[in-house]
């Protein structure tokens, strides 16, 4: 019986290391696009709280994760499930543009701030496409497989989050065509 006890323990020891080793490969691989899509959507000194409890979930779940997706998918929706509740319970106050301190000798601090009031006018749909799309580079189709959307409405949603940000950038001075 304690021979037994011991191969079961061995088994799942090994099964638990390679779960592990697994995680850890996917973790390494998806990180910084998990980080990027938070930052883009919240764009607040809690990103990176909100990376670690994506990954944290994540591994409470990996056990169970079916491959029917993509990892990058699967982790996808954990972050954005993360990123709204975090929303949902924390309203922050955006900086208005015209309280934005006016360095004339730091212009790329200013149109830093200035892209991310921008972004943070837009709808938390209309941000994950736009950030998808524009910032990360995915195609429409892979915009579309990511948010669970058919192609068309990716592609509809960019074109209006553009159009949104665009006129956003103009209307306070930064002339964008």
């Amino acid at each position: 019986m304690q021979k037994v006890k011991r191969i079961i323990f061995n088994q799942n020891r090994v099964r638990e290391d390679e779960l592990i080793k697994r995680f850890k490969k996917e973790y390494l691989s998806s990180e910084a696009f998990v980080r990027s899509s938070i930052y883009w959507m919240v764009n607040s000194n809690s990103v990176d709280d909100l990376v670690q409890e994506t990954f944290l979930k994540a591994w409470k779940g990996y056990e169970g994760f079916q491959e029917n997706s993509s990892f990058k998918t699967w982790i996808y929706r954990i972050a954005m499930n993360v990123v709204y509740t975090h929303l949902k319970y924390n309203s922050t106050t955006l900086v208005e543009f015209e309280e934005v301190p006016q360095a004339e000798s730091n212009l790329d601090l200013e149109t830093s701030d200035l892209i991310s009031i921008g972004l943070m006018k837009l709808t938390p749909d209309q941000r994950q496409v736009f950030s998808l799309h524009y910032q990360l580079g995915f195609t429409y189709k892979e915009v579309g497989e990511l948010l669970e959307i058919s192609e068309g409405t990716a592609k509809s949603r960019a074109n209006s989050a553009k159009t949104k940000f665009v006129s956003f950038l103009n209307k306070n001075g930064f002339n964008y065509e």
